[in-house]
């Protein structure tokens, strides 16, 4: 270990007593009021030579100091012009007894620059990642705030490219449903619901999924992931097919319900009696044709829906 400033000052003073005492040696013979002055000016020689030595290092601590400071200050945080600016501020000679110093944090310096370039880096892929993604992803912070959002989320909402970071979430998803998947998430909880937002495009159907984001050290929540599935097209069809078994079943009823009378008629005697007979007939042959026209439209659909 380099020895400390105590130990570097003790030679130094060693030094100014010892020429001190040659000086007044040799001046022994001047007059008492000589020799005080000339005593005088030797302190004062020492004690000058000792601020000055103190004021360079403390001048070169505090260069340091300011750098580390201005990095830590809010709004600056570490950067690759950072970290090389800390480590020109810390270059010295060798025989400088703050070397040790000097080479640890300057080995700081360059090993935080490379840092600061791999965390930009995977940033940056953490950003392809989810504009990649068709759907609409949101992060939200502690303070519900986004944190980030891809470009799909973008989209949605109609906002420029980088706009939506930091506004509240409560100001871009007013749905109550939303809203309460998110404080749900909040809580620890993770969830899922259908909703149907207003858009540019007209209503569009939405299936939400909200969960929540651990925190990387410690316990508790510090965010919320929510993922926006576009199911506009898939919610159409199952209402096609809802209304399709509706009117089919309303098409069926009165049909089937004649044929049915008109069996248990026969049944009941009539079909000994020529003309009721014929009758009967007439009509059930006649309301067979409505559930054998749904039959074939039943069919055609089946073949269009078919890859």
């Amino acid at each position: 270990m380099r020895p400390g400033w105590k130990e570097n000052l003790l030679p130094v003073l060693a030094v100014l007593v010892a020429g001190l005492g040659g000086v007044l040696t040799v001046a022994t013979a001047l007059p008492v009021s000589v020799r005080v002055g000339l005593s005088l000016l030797g302190i004062a020689a020492g004690v000058g030579l000792v601020v000055a030595w103190s004021l360079r290092r403390g001048a070169q601590v505090e260069r340091i100091t300011a750098e580390v400071r201005r990095m830590l200050a809010p709004g600056h945080g570490p950067s690759v012009e950072a970290a090389r600016s800390l480590t020109s501020s810390v270059q010295g000679g060798p025989q400088d007894e703050l070397a040790e110093l000097r080479t640890t944090l300057g080995q700081l310096g360059q090993r935080m620059a490379t840092q600061v370039k791999e965390t930009a880096k995977k940033g940056r892929n953490l950003e392809s990642v989810l504009d990649a993604l068709v759907d609409p992803v949101i992060v939200t912070d502690q303070a519900d705030e986004v944190l980030m959002c891809n470009a799909a989320a973008e989209r949605l909402f109609a906002a420029p490219r980088g706009t939506l970071a930091g506004r509240p979430v409560q100001g871009l998803l007013t749905r109550r449903e939303i809203l309460d998947l998110h404080h749900a998430a909040h809580k620890g909880t993770s969830g899922s619901g259908r909703v149907t937002l207003t858009t540019e495009g007209g209503p569009r159907v939405f299936d939400v999924a909200a969960a929540p984001l651990p925190n990387a050290w410690g316990t508790g929540v510090f965010g919320v992931l929510l993922v926006l599935r576009d199911i506009t097209s898939l919610a159409q069809a199952v209402q096609m097919q809802t209304d399709f078994v509706a009117n089919a079943s309303h098409e069926l009823r009165t049909p089937i319900a004649a044929i049915k009378a008109a069996t248990e008629t026969l049944a009941g005697g009539a079909i000994d009696e020529p003309v009721m007979r014929g009758k009967l007939m007439g009509t059930i042959g006649t309301h067979a044709m409505g559930p054998e026209e749904l039959v074939h439209d039943l069919m055609d659909l089946a073949r269009r829906a078919t890859p």
